[in-house]
């Protein structure tokens, strides 16, 4: 698998300082992690490039800052042969989410239950140390709605494949 890279959806997500600048910072805040809390145009930029150059640079993540990390994955035409896309919403039939289903050569959807994806993320947030309280507002108010959009996609996928 040295020849295989992951280039998740979750680099693309926009800055803290990107999202107070939206018309309802809170909101924008309070549901990071929606659809819309996320650089979708630079994303799908990003995947054309790559498909026609074979190549580029990719942000990741932090949990830890919340804040992505530009250009900290380097996909090489020499060295990746594989380049796996992750993300919740590359399935999504909105612009401009739709463009990415035709920039990829196969789609898998990993599919799981609503009450498995409840636990996972309340895990999730309690183990960043959130709090039993704010871990489940977090839960009900942002991520199970995000779980149910983005499980309404499954239909798009090559392959849906279920989660254990």
């Amino acid at each position: 698998m040295n020849s295989t890279i992951i280039v998740p959806m979750d680099g693309f997500h926009y800055s803290k300082e990107m999202l107070l600048q939206f018309p309802n910072p809170s909101e924008a805040i309070a549901r990071r992690g929606a659809h819309w809390t996320f650089n979708a145009n630079d994303f799908v930029k990003k995947l054309q490039s790559l498909k026609l150059t074979k190549g580029g640079h990719f942000p990741s993540f932090s949990h830890g800052s919340g804040n992505p990390i530009e250009d900290a994955i380097e996909v090489e035409a020499q060295k990746h042969h594989i380049v796996i896309v992750e993300g919740n919403y590359l399935l999504l039939d909105i612009e401009p989410w739709n463009e990415i289903k035709s920039i990829l050569d196969f789609t898998f959807f990993i599919e799981s239950d609503l009450e498995t994806i409840k636990n996972r993320v309340y895990g999730r947030h309690f183990s960043l140390g959130y709090g039993e309280e704010v871990s489940m507002r977090r839960v009900l108010t942002n991520d199970l709605p995000n779980a149910e959009l983005v499980l309404s996609t499954k239909h798009r996928a090559d392959t849906i494949i279920l989660s254990r």
